[in-house]
């Protein structure tokens, strides 16, 4: 019997102590309001606020909604409250209220009043004019035991044309409230255990005419609509007329050359080609210091796959600086001449990528191969997209300019740099000459009849949601084309020109030459293969390269050696794949690693009974 009891009184004690856990540390113990609606469509709202607190507290705060869908904005004044409280946040849809101070706190029933008029503006109805309002917001943080309201109009109702509803947002139930006429003008309306999340609103139909002198609310969407369409229109222009006259590059005319141009290693080919210094541009240099009699490549050692260079003899002082850095940077890993790669391992890869920023600094200044003057307008055209992002974002907030528009412009601009850099990217490869022009015309019309249609579908939509929807579709749609016109407009300088038609020419070489032109340039040049098969591999076509050699009877390079020595050009453009993949994986540092509430549509707009949520006023409130 003892045990008994005391597992009996332990449950009472769990229980009593998750009650007490449950319990809030303070309750509204009564919500009051007393409304009057005046003919001009302005609510002079009295509200009456009592609550206790359990633990202290400083006071409680009251939400009240302002800002709507389809342009409506409600407009709060002669806000007054009986103690110390001030307004500390205010948001294109919320006025927050705060009661109490910081370094006080009460205990016990506190009773706070509040009054405002709440000017709802001119009724958008066609043939009826209403009071739509919600009594209860779902922001209340507890239960509101009581609530009454009670709501005066300025001249005689009918009461079948009033509805009252309670629930979550979008209810049509009335259940739990209750409502009368307490004379031909006014309405009393009273709920019990209104729960957090839960929003109690009237809907009275008036006749047609029944405010007079309201604000006029001015839908400003439809023109800031057509300002972003116009917009749009002019700053896709205006970079296309930039591209035109100041990125618009001379078509490359180039004739096929069986030499690399003079004094171009394939590093420099390499970056030429796409504006990158990749790893396969700095392993290329191995096979063409090999070809130059610089350094051997042995391949077996430990592993049958394993690398190892040696060094033959130092490089000339008529080599360029960034190559004579990157030949004695890669032997300095190594001892005695000799790099394996397990040398490359360990401080190589810092070295590489300053031998990688010297081949970017050698074509700067007259070397440059970009014309200056294209790349300002390139920036004026990336800036030019701040038209229809200022614009559509005006129309988005137009009710409420502010920090949203802010945040609005500058998150568009980063997507039109994010665009700018895709489109750089893609046309940087200066080599890839070969897109059909059907491609190229779709990829700049297609976006500006998106454009058009996207105004068109515009004009025949007259919702304000929909416009600003339109709106902002339209401006990323502009923003992608001024993105691809900011990303080609980017001219060769004259000397860029000049080393492209270079490359061109020599690229058309490698993979167009015919096999009866080659075996007679084998006949002088028995080295043909291995003396291009680094240019072949920084312009990716060491396989084509190679297999133009298949039928051809060849001799193993003398700066090879191994154990699997193969005769055949196609042994080596697979040896110097496999070697520029091992290359990554070697010299590449090893990771280490260790363990708001939503808007409301204002004004009911269909008639009926309306729904809980659906109107304007509500909001919450809560301690703190």
């Amino acid at each position: 019997m003892r045990s008994t009891r005391i597992v009996l009184i332990a449950i009472c004690i769990a229980l009593a102590c998750g009650f007490s856990l449950g319990a809030s540390d303070y309750s509204i113990h009564s919500y009051e309001a007393d409304i009057k609606v005046q003919r001009n469509a302005v609510l002079s709202i009295a509200e009456t606020i009592d609550a206790e607190f359990y633990d202290p507290m400083h006071g409680i705060y009251r939400e009240i909604p302002v800002g709507y869908l389809n342009g409506q904005r409600a407009i709060v004044t002669d806000l007054k409250w009986d103690r110390t409280g001030e307004i500390y946040e205010s948001s294109k849809n919320y006025i927050n209220i705060r009661f109490g101070e910081e370094d006080v706190v009460l205990t016990g029933p506190q009773s706070y009043n509040l009054s405002y008029d709440y000017d709802i503006g001119a009724d958008q109805n066609e043939g009826y004019d209403e009071l739509y309002y919600n009594l209860v917001g779902e922001g209340w943080q507890v239960e509101l035991e009581k609530c009454t309201f009670n709501i005066s109009f300025p001249s005689e109702i009918d009461s079948s044309r009033i509805w009252v509803t309670r629930g979550q947002y979008g209810s049509e139930s009335s259940e739990g409230t209750q409502w009368s006429m307490t004379s031909s003008s006014s309405l009393c309306i009273t709920a019990y255990g209104m729960q957090p999340g839960e929003e109690l609103t009237v809907r009275v139909e008036l006749p047609d005419g029944y405010y007079q002198g309201a604000r006029e609310i001015v839908n400003k969407t439809p023109m800031f609509f057509w300002l972003t369409v116009a917009g749009c229109l002019i700053a896709i222009g205006a970079a296309a007329l930039i591209w035109m006259k100041f990125g618009k590059d001379k078509v490359p005319v180039f004739y096929a050359s069986s030499t690399p141009p003079e004094g171009m290693t394939p590093v420099q080919m390499g970056y030429l080609a796409d504006f990158s210094v990749d790893d396969k541009d700095i392993t290329s240099m191995l096979f063409y210091w090999a070809d130059k009699g610089l350094l051997k490549i042995d391949r077996g050692g430990k592993k049958k796959d394993d690398f190892s260079f040696t060094k033959v003899r130092d490089i000339g002082d008529d080599a360029l600086s960034m190559e004579k850095y990157l030949f004695d940077s890669f032997f300095e890993c190594g001892t005695d001449g000799v790099v394996t790669e397990e040398d490359l391992e360990h401080g190589f890869y810092e070295k590489m990528e300053q031998a990688k920023a010297k081949v970017k600094e050698y074509y700067k200044g007259t070397r440059s191969l970009k014309d200056s003057k294209s790349q300002v307008m390139q920036a004026v055209c990336i800036f030019i997209g701040l038209i229809p992002l200022v614009l559509s974002g005006l129309l988005l907030t137009w009710d409420y300019v502010g920090f949203g528009t802010f945040i609005f412009v500058v998150l568009g601009f980063l997507l039109e740099l994010v665009q700018f850099a895709m489109i750089s990217l893609l046309f940087s490869r200066w080599y890839s000459m070969k897109m059909p022009k059907a491609i190229g015309l779709i990829l700049t019309f297609f976006p500006t009849l998106l454009l058009i249609a996207i105004a068109f579908i515009g004009s025949a939509i007259s919702d304000a949601v929909a416009l600003q929807m339109a709106g902002a579709l339209l401006a990323s749609v502009t923003l992608g084309i001024i993105g691809f016109f900011a990303g080609i407009t980017e001219r060769r300088s004259d000397y860029g020109q000049k080393v492209l038609e270079q490359v061109l020419g020599y690229r058309e070489f490698l993979e167009k030459v015919e096999m009866d032109k080659l075996k007679l340039m084998i006949d002088s040049d028995p080295e043909l293969f291995y003396r291009n098969l680094s240019y072949a591999i920084v312009l990716g076509l060491e396989d084509k390269w190679a297999r133009k050699f298949s039928s051809i009877r060849m001799d193993a390079p003398i700066w090879y050696t191994g154990n699997d020595v193969i005769f055949d050009a196609i042994f080596y453009s697979h040896m110097a794949r496999s070697w520029n993949t091992k290359f990554q994986t070697v010299v590449m540092p090893k990771s280490t690693s260790s363990g708001a509430p939503g808007l409301r549509l204002g004004g009911s707009s269909f008639g009926g009974s309306g729904f809980s949520g659906g109107g304007f006023g509500g909001g919450g409130g809560g301690g703190w």
